[in-house]
């Protein structure tokens, strides 16, 4: 009986002291691992982010956060390095509700574009890898077309 419970205990060190395995799949993932860290992006440049996303690496997840500063279409766009990475990109609202999500399957070298109608606010970007093997740093950028006035007046103050 000892030697289960011994067995059991080593288990869950070496489980729980391994990078990228345990409860955090994000443990490694530094300063933008949740929606509330979001890393700000400015409109209409790229951004590189040097450390991308690595699934083994306990970086699963980055966030960045966009703010439209009037109603219109936001584009998003991601460019991941490595052709061989399965890459998933969301964006969100302000609260965190998945508006749209493109996936960039392994071997596909394009971009992961996608356009959606937005007022003027706060949205947020996720970009996560898959699989065990998905890892890739990326470029993302972000940018505003045209504008429908909805959602542009000030609140009273």
């Amino acid at each position: 009986m000892r030697v289960f419970a011994l067995c059991g205990s080593l288990l869950c060190l070496v489980l729980f002291a391994s990078p990228g395995c345990g409860l955090d799949p994000d443990g490694s993932s530094g300063n933008d691992a949740r929606r509330d860290q979001a890393q700000p992006i400015p409109l209409d440049e790229w951004v590189t982010d040097e450390n991308g996303v690595s699934f083994k690496g306990g970086d699963r997840t980055d966030w960045k956060k966009v703010v439209t500063p009037k109603s219109g279409t936001l584009k998003v766009e991601v460019a991941a390095d490595k052709a061989d990475a399965t890459i998933v990109a969301a964006l969100h609202d302000q609260y965190g509700a998945r508006l749209l999500e493109k996936t960039k399957k392994r071997g596909d070298s394009s971009h992961l574009t996608f356009e959606g109608d937005v007022r003027r606010g706060h949205y947020f970007v996720s970009i996560s890898a898959q699989n065990s093997p998905d890892e890739s740093v990326y470029s993302i950028r972000a940018s505003m077309g045209g504008g429908y006035g909805v959602g542009d007046i000030p609140l009273p103050e």
